[in-house]
């Protein structure tokens, strides 16, 4: 197997990516590939109740506090 011109530039960014701000470093991934590896209670530091059920329906938020009421306690 040969040593390629990729192979170089992948080698000298791992030697460099300590001295690149989290922003830089996580310039070009997607979303899901900021998430991976997080765990659930991870992905909801910081988060706000409000901004825990942004995106839900009213419905769907009624249908989960009927379903935690009913559970035996």
């Amino acid at each position: 197997m040969s040593y390629t011109v990729a192979d170089y530039l992948k080698e000298e960014a791992l030697r460099h990516r300590d001295t690149l701000t989290p922003a830089e470093r996580l310039r070009g991934l997607t979303p899901a590939e900021r998430l991976r590896g997080l765990t659930l209670a991870e992905r909801l530091i910081g988060l706000t109740p409000a901004e825990r059920l942004e995106g839900l329906d009213p419905e769907e938020i009624e249908a989960y506090l009927r379903k935690i009421r009913s559970r035996p306690q």
